[in-house]
């Protein structure tokens, strides 16, 4: 198992993906080569408070929205996007 330091992430854009607004941020990775991508089963995590495996569903902000990424030679995407399901480990305030 090979383990990274935390990465920031930086330049968080909106962008509208498959008619939904979405947040993106993306991360210089020069490690995610192609041969990487291609061999190596990658996790990602983040840290907001608590480290959350990606994807991550939550309810927030009265919404609820799922946390997930895509993987490029070079570079991780992170997305946030409103999903119309509520996860099963959060429920609104009453």
């Amino acid at each position: 198992m090979l383990t990274s330091d935390w990465f920031q992430a930086t330049n968080v854009v909106a962008e509208v993906f498959d008619q939904s607004n979405v947040s993106k941020a993306m991360v210089s990775i020069p490690a995610f080569t192609a041969t990487a991508l291609d061999e190596y089963e990658i996790h990602v995590y983040m840290s907001f408070g608590p480290v959350v495996q990606l994807p991550y569903t939550s309810y927030a902000a009265g919404k609820v929205s799922t946390i997930s990424y895509r993987l490029e030679p070079g570079e991780l995407h992170i997305m946030r996007s409103p999903t119309t399901t509520q996860p099963a480990s959060s429920s609104p305030p009453h």
